[in-house]
């Protein structure tokens, strides 16, 4: 699995585990995870869809 922020398009991905925030991301769901970029400190948001069951 490969996450680019959004933002600045950096492969540095800081993962966060948090019980309260499921994230989907490219189809990948990562339950209580949510990511930061550690070159800019974009926060990438969970998707409000999430096509993995």
């Amino acid at each position: 699995m490969e996450i680019r922020c959004p933002a600045c398009g950096s492969k540095e991905i800081r993962i966060i585990e948090d019980p309260e925030v499921r994230l989907c991301f490219k189809s990948v769901k990562l339950e209580g995870t949510f990511c930061i970029c550690k070159r800019c400190g974009s926060k990438i948001e969970r998707e409000s869809r999430c096509d993995i069951s």
